[in-house]
């Protein structure tokens, strides 16, 4: 898509390369030593079957450079979705919006795990007004090419079955990619799952080298998200470059938004992670028909959760967590992140 590379080239790309004694190299880094970078080819996930059929990620949707030729060219009639987070409940809308015959699976028992259940199932009943098939509890077994393009056999509540579409979209979340990188060339140590361990500040085991955004997991409660990595990524610039005393990471902070329609975003913890933390605290759910904002704006569908300290003090408004579904959500949403940082 023309307009997605002109963004790319004139907001992260030129700007990159005006840097002096910068080099941008594009593809899959891998280390060779602590201190040498060689540049290889992406992988491809590891599902059944997968390697044999085309396939589409968000990453390749529109990319002009696609290793495996798989980019989309053309609208399907039929897309299967294969995860339940953000990426493909945002991208299964639009689809849907478009015309195209959307089915998401998800092997987990609630769309968008880890964002509050009900806020969770409001959204997956709005998308699903829109027309989507939105289906929970799937294991696939076998992803084959079929007549229409591809088929996926799955198995849920006991019975098989398969389901067939033009295309395929694989958006089962992200996970820390080490695999390959040489980093134990580079003595960076490694969680068993994989992540790049980290201290608090985002410096790796060996001193010079730092990590940020998906490759650290969740250390430090961390999120797979952009705003997340986006922000980890500057505070590790900063302690490797600045020459300053190095700052320490709060995942707390920093809100995070689902761009479907509408959308939810969060900031603080959830109510499983404060129960969990053994914090005292109330939770409220509050219907947006409530809001006079938004009656003015005649969208009242969505819900606001909000999870409650009551013994913080200074501040008349407090609200350590809260999760917006509704339209307009980003003023509420900063209001939100910057109490919660004055708090701490």
């Amino acid at each position: 898509m023309p307009l997605v590379q002109t963004y790319r080239w004139e907001r992260y790309e030129r700007l990159l390369r005006e840097i002096p004694g910068l080099e941008l190299v594009a593809g899959r880094a891998q280390l060779r030593s602590p201190h040498e970078v060689v540049v290889t080819s992406p992988v491809v996930p590891a599902l059944p079957g997968l390697q044999d059929v085309p396939f589409l990620t968000s990453d390749l949707l529109s990319s002009a450079d696609d290793p495996w030729q798989t980019s989309l060219r053309q609208q399907p009639r039929s897309l299967l979705i294969l995860g339940g987070g953000a990426i493909a409940l945002e991208l299964g809308q639009l689809f849907a919006r478009l015309g195209t015959r959307v089915t998401v699976l998800t092997r987990s028992s609630q769309l968008l795990p880890g964002v509050e259940p009900e806020l969770a199932q409001t959204l997956a009943e709005l998308l699903q007004a829109e027309g989507p098939r939105l289906r929970t509890g799937v294991q696939v077994q076998a992803v084959v090419p079929g007549s229409s393009g591809v088929a996926v056999t799955l198995q849920r509540a006991g019975r098989t079955e398969t389901l067939e579409a033009e295309q395929l979209l694989v958006a089962t979340g992200r996970r820390p990619h080490t695999e390959g990188l040489g980093l134990e060339r580079a003595g960076v140590a490694l969680e068993v799952n994989g992540a790049v361990r980290v201290d608090r500040t985002l410096r790796t085991s060996v001193l010079h080298i730092w990590a940020a955004g998906d490759v650290i997991g969740t250390a430090w409660g961390n999120q797979f998200a952009t705003p997340v990595g986006a922000a980890d990524g500057k505070l590790a610039a900063h302690n490797a470059l600045s020459g300053e005393p190095p700052r320490a990471v709060d995942h707390r902070v920093i809100p995070r938004c689902i761009f479907t329609d509408p959308p939810l975003a969060i900031v603080g913890l959830t109510d499983a992670q404060a129960q969990a933390e053994g914090l005292t605290c109330a939770c409220r759910v509050l219907p947006l028909s409530l809001v006079p904002r938004a009656g003015a704006i005649h969208r009242r569908q969505g819900l606001v959760k909000m999870v409650i300290e009551p013994n913080w003090e200074g501040l008349a408004i407090v609200w350590p967590e809260s999760t917006w579904c509704g339209p307009r959500q980003s003023r509420h949403q900063r209001l939100l992140s910057l109490q919660k940082h004055y708090k701490k």
